[in-house]
C-alpha cells in the first residue's frame, strides 16, 4: 500500500494504521515520491491526501493508474466541499476521507478491501 500525505503527523498516523491492520506500507510525502514508488513496486491500494505540495489528487491519480491500472485508491483532505468530492468521485476513487480521519474508518475500509479481495493483509505491498 502507499500513503502519500504531505503532513508528517498525518503520514505517520496513516502509516500506523495501515501497519497495525498487518499491511506493508510504503510512504511519500510528494506526487513525485510517490510516482517513483508506484514505478519500482507494486501496490494493492494507495491513500493519496488531495492536495500536494507539488501535485492534486486529481493531477495524481490518473498518472499512478497509468503505472498501476485498475489501483484503488482512497483520498483524504481537510478542505472537503461537494464540488472537490464530486471531482475527486469522478475518478472512480474507492473513498473519500474528510480529515480528521477516524482510526475505525481506516480500519474498517482495509478491512472491507481485504474481503472484496478475498486475501489476508500480509499479501499485498
Amino acid at each position: 500500500m502507499l500513503a502519500v500525505e504531505d503532513d508528517g503527523q498525518q503520514r505517520r498516523y496513516l502509516e500506523e494504521l495501515i501497519r497495525g491492520a498487518g499491511h506493508h506500507v510504503l510512504a511519500a510525502e510528494t506526487a513525485g515520491a510517490a510516482l517513483r514508488l508506484a514505478a519500482a513496486r507494486p501496490l494493492d491500494l494507495a491513500v493519496v491526501d488531495v492536495f500536494l505540495p507539488d501535485a492534486t489528487a486529481c493531477e495524481l491519480i490518473p498518472v499512478l493508474r497509468a503505472f498501476r491500472p485498475g489501483l484503488p485508491v482512497v483520498t483524504v483532505t481537510g478542505a472537503s466541499n461537494r464540488e472537490l468530492e464530486l471531482g475527486i468521485r469522478r475518478l472512480g476513487v474507492v473513498c473519500y476521507l474528510a480529515k480528521p480521519i477516524a482510526a475505525a474508518e481506516v480500519l474498517g475500509l482495509l478491512a472491507h478491501l481485504d474481503r472484496r479481495r478475498g486475501g489476508s493483509p500480509g499479501e499485498e505491498s
